[in-house]
C-alpha cells in the first residue's frame, strides 16, 4: 500500500478486483476522453491478468475507493519504459487526488523497478489530465494531432 496525505494506493488483488471492474466499466469514469470500452468479466479478468499493475485510489478520509491508476510496461524491445494510466470519479476531480496518485506510482516505480523512463498519454483536448502530469512532474515532448476536412473530399 502506497500512502500520501490525502489518499492511498491499494494494489489490486483477487478480494478487490470487483470494484476496479465496476469503475472500469462505468463511463463516467472514462470521461469524455478516455476512451470507455465496457468488458465482460471474463474479458476483464484476462486483460487484468496480463502484466499491469493496478492500484485503487482510496481517500484517507472515509476509506472511499475514488478511482484507479496502473502501471504497465509498453514494449517487450525496451523493458526499461512503463506507461501509466488512470481514471477518477467525476466527483472527485479537481481536488488533487490524482496528482498524489500519479507521484506515488512514480516514486514508487522508480524505486522498485530497474526503469529509466515513464510516460503517459493524453488525448490532446484533455487539459485537466495534462495538468495532472504537469504536476507529477511530467514533460510535455510533443503533440501530433490529426486534422480532418470539414467536409469529406470526394473525386
Amino acid at each position: 500500500m502506497l500512502i500520501c496525505d490525502k489518499i492511498r494506493l491499494v494494489p489490486v488483488t483477487d478480494q478487490n478486483l470487483r470494484a476496479l471492474y465496476d469503475m472500469w466499466n462505468d463511463a463516467e469514469y472514462a470521461g469524455e476522453y478516455g476512451g470507455f470500452t465496457p468488458m465482460s468479466w471474463s474479458e476483464f479478468s484476462e486483460k487484468f491478468a496480463k502484466g499491469a499493475s493496478w492500484f485503487l485510489i482510496e481517500k484517507i478520509e472515509g476509506r472511499k475507493k475514488i478511482g484507479w491508476i496502473s502501471c504497465y510496461t509498453t514494449r517487450i524491445d525496451y523493458p526499461f519504459l512503463y506507461e501509466i494510466g488512470y481514471a477518477l470519479d467525476p466527483t472527485e476531480r479537481r481536488k488533487g487526488y490524482m496528482t498524489e496518485a500519479a507521484k506515488l506510482v512514480v516514486e514508487h516505480l522508480f524505486a522498485t523497478k530497474d526503469i529509466e523512463r515513464i510516460e503517459a498519454v493524453t488525448d490532446t483536448r484533455n487539459l485537466g489530465s495534462q495538468g495532472v502530469l504537469e504536476k507529477a512532474g511530467f514533460k510535455k515532448e510533443r503533440h501530433f494531432a490529426k486534422t480532418f476536412p470539414e467536409k469529406p473530399c470526394v473525386p
